[in-house]
């Protein structure tokens, strides 16, 4: 499910456009994949933040900048964002480099699926999508979205278009 948020949205009252937006995002939740994308300064993240508390759905909050780019960075990142919804993995985590290749990523992956257990809807969230131009990073992420991770929703906020196909 993709959103959007646009000038329209801001002329709304407060609370009439949180409950809107809420609506959408229960609506969301039977899908794996969330993407919320707007211009800076229409509250994507607070609003995000705010409903994932509000459902009491735990959450890793994976906030992207620009050194996120560089794969070791990017990596320690992540494993430290994965820790915060499944800790039981952080010594196994930590003892793997970042995947360099195609079938690295997949052995990768296929670690992570067998080994992750959710037992309720949880969210990691990759804040600030727009940021990332490293095109074997968005193919990673791209790959564990396709994964299908029981239980786990994804959420890609940007201030950019969300383009899948530039992941590859």
């Amino acid at each position: 499910m993709v959103m959007t948020f646009c000038s329209s949205d801001t002329a709304n009252s407060g609370s009439y456009r949180k409950e809107r937006i809420y609506t959408l995002l229960s609506d969301s939740l039977s899908r794996r994949l969330l993407i919320i994308e707007s211009a800076p300064g229409y509250g994507k993240r607070e609003l995000t933040e705010s409903f994932l508390h509000d459902q009491q759905i735990p959450c890793a909050w994976f906030p992207l900048n620009e050194i996120d780019n560089w794969g070791f960075f990017f990596w320690r990142h992540f494993l430290e964002a994965l820790s915060q919804i499944a800790p039981y993995l952080t010594d196994e985590l930590d003892a793997t480099d970042m995947p360099t290749s195609a079938d690295s990523a997949r052995s990768f992956l296929e670690q992570l699926y067998s080994s992750i257990n959710l037992k309720r809807k949880t969210a990691l969230v990759f804040d600030n999508y727009g940021v990332l131009d490293n095109k074997g990073i968005r193919a990673f992420i791209q790959r564990l979205i396709e994964c299908r991770i029981e239980n786990l929703l994804i959420v890609i906020i940007s201030d950019q278009n969300y383009n899948p196909g530039a992941s590859f």
